[in-house]
């Protein structure tokens, strides 16, 4: 779960951008939601160390998923009141990451995958 969530925070911080990132983690509000972030990613990534017995790992488990929900919506708040909501290109069109930004190569037959 440890793994997972310091994905989650990596994905975060590409999809907002470094800049933002360590502008928004310079502020009070910031160093909070960091370090409620990093506790919880250790926690979760040492709990062999302080119970192996099923129901404690379920229980922390749960109580993990609680507290990382409370911890995003946490986050988004704060940075919502910083930086405003995301923002939409010039277009006025949502940016979307499944949309390629690369051009088609115009070289490449179409027949050539069929071999």
């Amino acid at each position: 779960m440890a793994i997972v969530w310091l994905c989650l925070e990596f994905m975060w911080i590409s999809h907002v951008g470094r800049a933002k990132y360590w502008k928004f983690v310079k502020t009070k509000q910031g160093i909070f939601c960091d370090v409620l972030r990093t506790i919880g990613v250790f926690l979760m990534g040492t709990i062999s160390y302080y119970t192996v017995e099923p129901e404690w790992v379920t229980l922390i488990g749960l109580l993990g998923i609680c507290f990382e929900i409370v911890t995003t919506v946490i986050t988004r708040y704060f940075w919502d009141k910083q930086f405003g909501d995301f923002e939409d290109d010039d277009d006025g069109h949502w940016p979307n990451v499944t949309e390629p930004d690369s051009v088609p190569n115009e070289h490449v037959d179409e027949h050539d995958d069929q071999a």
